[in-house]
């Protein structure tokens, strides 16, 4: 017997009503927006707590490394003058160790003190619209504040020093990942086993869901009239980041005729023009997958995706060809886990 289009449609929505529904948290801190869903239903005091846990995950990080709160680790660190000793927490000493580890690892694609540039291109946290690209003379005088090699983080100390006055740190990228890194350890503490949480584009899983299967998460097309799901993943027990964006068609005149990404590469000072637009890493934690999301996005499709094979990283690469079409390119170690 043949159905409709219209039944199956319904007998979809049945279907789904009659799946095991588990509890949904949406709230806000710190300015990040965020998603917790547990396989079980909580009474209401049990749902605040989970509300709260996250939370103050995110506040605690951003207290740390706020480039906008003059008492945070951050700010201190970045306003010292050379050769001094910086105090610093815990949280922003081991999310410095693993920038450090990243930007080794990518030559320097992914670095964290190359907000400079950024600013120079009207992009990262403090964008801006720019009437045209910068000089040349501009780009290079920048180029020589970034590097993480100006930086010396001291594990016994507790503290940071920078090399040169004028270094700045930008954190914003990886303060979100770590922030649900230290909620997920929070909420296992209290016994969920069963949870995903996702910021942004950054998310951390364990267990399953309400029905007992893996949790599906998303990877989304990203760019101009992006929004659209690129495939959806079953995650369990994996953090997954998603790096990749590109700013409007409003002022890509105004820079050569291009889409550029929204990022910089340290070691050029220019905008990304590869056809790369998205990396997806899955890691055992949110901090180090978006720091391998991004750097990998940076180094670009051919040489980002050597690295990710020889380093066995899980990556799912997107890359826009010229004839405008998406093509995905996954590592051994993505395509081993979903095709």
């Amino acid at each position: 017997m043949r159905c409709s289009a219209a039944l199956l449609f319904l007998l979809a929505i049945a279907c789904e009503r009659e799946r095991p529904q588990g509890e949904l948290i949406e709230s806000e801190s710190a300015g990040a927006a965020f998603r917790v869903k547990l396989a079980e239903r909580l009474p209401a005091n049990e749902r605040a707590d989970v509300e709260r846990i996250v939370g103050e995950a995110l506040e605690r990080v951003r207290s740390r490394a706020s480039a906008s709160l003059t008492a945070s680790d951050l700010s201190r660190v970045n306003s010292a003058d050379a050769g001094v000793e910086t105090p610093v927490s815990v949280e922003t000493l081991e999310m410095l160790r693993e920038a450090e580890r990243v930007s080794a690892l990518t030559g320097g694609a992914f670095d964290v003190t190359g907000a400079p540039l950024a600013r120079l291109w009207g992009l990262g946290p403090a964008s801006s619209t720019i009437s045209a690209p910068p000089p040349e003379s501009e780009i290079e005088r920048e180029r020589a504040r970034v590097g993480f090699g100006n930086l010396e983080l001291d594990d016994d100390s507790m503290s940071v020093t920078k090399r040169t006055a004028s270094l700045e740190i930008d954190l914003s990228g990886l303060a979100t990942a770590y922030a649900l890194d230290l909620a997920a350890a929070a909420l296992e503490e209290r016994g969920h086993k069963n949870y995903m949480i996702e910021a942004g584009a950054v998310v951390r899983t364990r267990g399953k869901d309400a029905a007992g299967e893996p949790w599906r998460v998303p990877i989304v097309k990203p760019g101009p009239g992006g929004g659209e799901i690129q495939r959806n993943v079953p995650l369990s027990g994996f953090s997954m980041a998603s790096s990749g964006d590109y700013r409007g068609a409003d002022d890509a005149e105004a820079l050569g005729g291009k889409l550029h990404a929204h990022l910089v590469d340290p070691r050029t000072g220019r905008p990304l023009d590869h056809g790369l637009i998205s990396v997806t890493v899955l890691g055992d934690d949110c901090l180090t997958a978006h720091a391998l999301a991004t750097g990998l996005l940076v180094l670009g499709p051919e040489e980002g995706l050597r690295l990710a094979v020889a380093e066995d990283i899980a990556a799912l690469f997107l890359v826009r060809l010229e004839t405008g079409s998406l093509e995905e390119r996954a590592t051994p170690a993505f395509a081993e886990l979903f095709f």
